[in-house]
């Protein structure tokens, strides 16, 4: 089954994270893994025109946090930067292989990254305008 639908992203306070408001409406192919799980399973629920609004919790979006990709590296591994800050953001490895992670803590021996994508453990606010539902 394939979809075309315009979607709105927002976070517990209401704002809006993600659009596809101004572009193109966004089409995608059941299963194809370019969704979260339950943003998906909505769809399938619905029908061409509807208007709906669906939240999905962690468990069908990114899932929860997972421990395993925070880790502790030290300061040396980062002497060609020139500085470090909170926040900032790096790709680690190559190809398959590579992964963002994130600085969430600098301290005098190291710094703390965390390679979770940055909805992980967040219940998703979507608004939805299912445009076609094919197949």
């Amino acid at each position: 089954m394939q979809f075309t639908f315009h979607y709105w992203l927002t976070n517990s306070d209401g704002d809006t994270v993600d659009s596809s408001q101004g572009g193109e409406p966004l089409t995608i192919q059941q299963g194809s893994g370019k969704i979260v799980q339950g943003l998906e399973d909505a769809l399938v629920a619905h029908n061409a025109g509807d208007k709906f609004e669906v939240l999905v919790p962690c468990e069908k979006a990114y899932g929860p946090l997972n421990e395993d990709l925070v880790t502790r590296l030290p300061l040396t591994d980062f002497d060609s930067v020139e500085s470090l800050t909170v926040g900032m953001m790096f790709q680690t490895g190559k190809g398959k292989d590579s992964v963002v992670v994130k600085i969430v803590h600098i301290d005098g021996d190291g710094i703390i990254v965390d390679g979770n994508h940055p909805l992980v453990g967040v219940d998703l606010n979507f608004r939805v305008d299912l445009i076609t539902k094919e197949g």
